[in-house]
């Protein structure tokens, strides 16, 4: 536990805008009433699919709709030219958070440019537009490599 008494902070913040995490049904309320985001992380693309109805019907019941919230999706990623390179190096991260590769393999972005855009383009089609992106890398070298090759081969993709 740390402990501050008497503590300041400037500038003060104004309008923050509040992201709410969690796959839960009471997730889901919290973002109608209070949220500006929705960071879900280790959703399938069909248990994102599943939740946008509930989402679409609590954000109505607070007069609200899916235009004033940020839908996103908090995901590991380790991209490769090789698919089956890739899912050897994230192995061992997927089941340590998952218990299972198959599980965490459903839920991130694992594998080459092609598949990880191919992935993003199916989220992007059920209204998610932010994505956070956890590197699984061996190195700092190997991270900043992944990170080129996303702005490089992913992202105009996306333009």
């Amino acid at each position: 536990t740390v402990r501050f008494e008497n503590g300041e902070f400037f500038p003060k913040p104004t309008n923050l805008p509040i992201w709410i995490c969690g796959k839960g049904d009471a997730a889901m309320g919290r973002v109608a009433r209070f949220g500006a985001g929705f960071l879900p992380a280790g959703f399938t693309l069909e248990a994102y699919r599943e939740k946008i109805p509930l989402l679409d019907q609590q954000l109505a019941a607070a007069s609200r709709s899916r235009a004033d919230v940020v839908c996103g999706l908090e995901t590991f990623i380790l991209m490769r030219d090789d698919a089956a390179t890739a899912t050897r190096d994230a192995a061992s991260t997927l089941v340590y958070w998952y218990q299972d590769e198959a599980k965490g393999h459903a839920c991130n972005l694992i594998g080459t440019p092609g598949s990880v855009i191919a992935t993003l383009r199916e989220y992007v089609d059920i209204g998610v537009r932010h994505f956070e992106l956890k590197f699984i890398a061996h190195d700092v070298d190997d991270q900043l490599h992944m990170m080129r090759a996303i702005a490089e081969r992913v992202v105009p993709a996306f333009r």
